[in-house]
């Protein structure tokens, strides 16, 4: 997979149910394609079917213990490079959304302890490799 991507799972949901949600707060580009937000996009939402050819079968294990099974669909969240922290920003926003509106669990690309669950996100849990999305936020020192 690119950088820079993250996958919500959902466990349930529908195209019909989430796409008019979709609809209503993001600009759709195409078929199952969206831009987010509508206005000055930072992140991309699409599609996402290679579950299956592209997880490693641990991966896809612990997906299905998550999900209670595989997941009904998988979105796809590209956060637009040149928008850095406000694209984390706005996918950590749609996401938690998403997730309470939806049930599923989201996966940040990391290497280890990659899969999310809403509770984790709202309660700002920190796992190896930090916060949700540390991994790609740009980080500002104070020199």
């Amino acid at each position: 997979m690119a950088g820079n991507i993250i996958i919500i799972h959902f466990a349930g949901a529908t195209w019909d149910e989430i796409s008019p949600w979709l609809d209503l707060r993001a600009t759709r580009r195409r078929d199952r394609m969206w831009n987010y937000p509508e206005n000055d996009y930072t992140l991309r939402l699409y599609d996402y079917p290679d579950i299956c050819t592209e997880y490693e079968p641990g991966d896809l294990e612990s997906l299905r213990t998550l999900l209670g099974g595989m997941p009904s669909l998988s979105l796809c969240l590209e956060l637009r490079r040149s928008r850095g922290n406000p694209a984390c920003d706005r996918a950590e926003e749609l996401i938690l959304s998403l997730l309470s509106a939806f049930s599923g669990v989201v996966d940040d690309n990391w290497v280890t302890d990659h899969y999310w669950v809403l509770g984790e996100l709202e309660s700002g849990n920190s796992k190896s490799h930090g916060r949700f999305l540390d991994c790609y936020r740009t980080q500002i020192s104070d020199a």
